[in-house]
């Protein structure tokens, strides 16, 4: 099994929400551990959909 590592994605998109209330949560997200992973923040729009995708290429 090939280990691939969420730094490694081309992509990781977040809602500005979540990544607001992730910043200020010292206990839940560690800062350390998103060193380094771009994420790209989206205006979060209630929707029915509740899916996380998570593509590498390759």
């Amino acid at each position: 099994m090939e280990h691939r590592l969420v730094k490694d994605a081309k992509r990781i998109m977040v809602s500005d929400l979540e990544y607001n209330a992730a910043s200020r949560d010292k206990i839940r997200c560690l800062a350390h551990e998103w060193k380094g992973v771009n994420l790209e923040t989206f205006q979060y729009k209630e929707t029915r959909v509740k899916m996380l995708f998570i593509h590498y290429n390759g």
